[in-house]
């Protein structure tokens, strides 16, 4: 089973249900597929989820998806200068831990 490490901050929000999309500057091959919720703080699988769609987004539209991945800030400050960054839109979303 593949899977993403994410930080702790923005697992807990994906497990609440207050974000539902992650966005990566790679796309990785694991549309359709179950994937692990890795903390990359502690190094454990926190929850599961099923990546429904990946979606290409050019930088300048990153403020677009804020309602789904809830970190334009954030994100135009790490990969300002990426061309296009990825959000892997999850759903079916469980987890170990209710935040």
């Amino acid at each position: 089973m593949r899977g993403l490490k994410i930080q702790n901050v923005w697992i807990r929000k994906i497990l609440s249900g207050e974000k539902t999309m992650e966005v990566r500057s790679r796309r990785y091959d694991v549309l359709g597929q179950r994937i692990a919720l890795g903390n990359s703080g502690n190094g454990l699988v926190d929850g599961y989820a099923f990546v429904q769609e990946i979606v290409e987004i050019p930088l300048a539209r990153i403020p677009k998806y804020e309602s789904k991945h809830i970190a334009t800030k954030w994100l135009l400050q790490r990969y300002g200068n990426k061309g296009a960054l990825y959000g892997y839109c999850l759903s079916e979303v469980n987890g170990y831990f209710q935040y």
